[in-house]
């Protein structure tokens, strides 16, 4: 059942790039439910991703106001929501090193550290995705587009957050790949899911909502 109060809210939010001028978002209202699961569709370049930089912090609106659990977002809620988001951009950025390493990195920080994770639990994200876990002895440098984009899917499973915001996960995989996020992704009944996507196959998916960001604005 939807809650009746949002888990976040943008209420009548614009946003505009100035160089070169481009309006993104215009008296923008948009609500996310706990547990909702909603793909964000549209075309490549459209300004999908905006909605994500803003919910992040990375923007701000210039009129209007993003809420959190009904708090506004300020220096201090934005930490508070970022504790519980795991995000994946679209470059599927993990680093440099060693997979391994860089895994053990993120899970060393110290909003992880009350993470208690199994080499099972690895092998069970890793089983699911269609990944070997030699990769985890590669350098990213070794790693294609495909394994990577499913590397920091992992990354983001493994830390557990109840809240997931992924950017054009399965843009660089092949069908049987993207079969494979796909499946995983819509058994994750207990999170938060926010995805933005050009990729057809997730209008397929009768457990999320579609919004359209085109005809939105």
């Amino acid at each position: 059942m939807t809650s009746t109060s949002p888990l976040i809210h943008f209420d009548q939010v614009n946003f505009s790039f100035h160089q070169p001028p481009k309006t993104i978002l215009k008296n923008f209202n948009f609500s996310i439910y706990p547990k909702d699961k909603i793909i964000v569709f549209g075309k490549s370049g459209s300004g999908k991703s905006t909605l994500i930089n803003l919910i992040l912090g990375f923007y701000q609106p210039q009129k209007g106001t993003i809420f959190y659990k009904n708090q506004p977002l300020n220096p201090t809620t934005i930490w508070q929501l970022r504790r519980h988001i795991a995000y994946v951009d679209q470059d599927a950025t993990l680093g440099q090193g060693i997979v391994k390493n860089i895994f053990q990195e993120y899970l060393h920080f110290q909003a992880n550290r009350h993470l208690k994770l199994k080499p099972s639990t690895f092998t069970r994200y890793f089983n699911s995705l269609g990944l070997s876990p030699n990769l985890l002895q590669k350098d990213v440098s070794q790693v294609s587009g495909g394994e990577r984009q499913r590397l920091a899917l992992s990354l983001a499973l493994l830390l557990d957050r109840p809240i997931l915001l992924l950017d054009e996960v399965t843009s660089a995989l092949d069908p049987e790949s993207k079969q494979l996020v796909v499946k995983l992704i819509t058994q994750l009944t207990n999170k938060t899911i926010l995805l933005v996507t050009h990729d057809k196959i997730w209008k397929q998916q009768a457990q999320f909502k579609l919004f359209d960001f085109k005809e939105k604005q």
